[in-house]
């Protein structure tokens, strides 16, 4: 059975901070990255994939 026309797939890649603003403030996240919080999440890219 073929999915093609049933199924809608699609993805897009964006800036991690675009998405979850106020990340960089969590202690645990800044426990985690220390100074360089904020250089790594400017730098981190997430990819959302959706299908319906």
């Amino acid at each position: 059975m073929q999915l093609t026309g049933i199924l809608r797939f699609g993805a897009s890649t964006g800036v991690f901070m675009d998405y979850f603003k106020g990340f960089e403030k969590s202690q645990a996240v800044r426990g985690i990255f220390g100074d360089r919080t904020d250089e790594v999440l400017k730098n981190l890219k997430v990819e959302f994939i959706w299908f319906g």
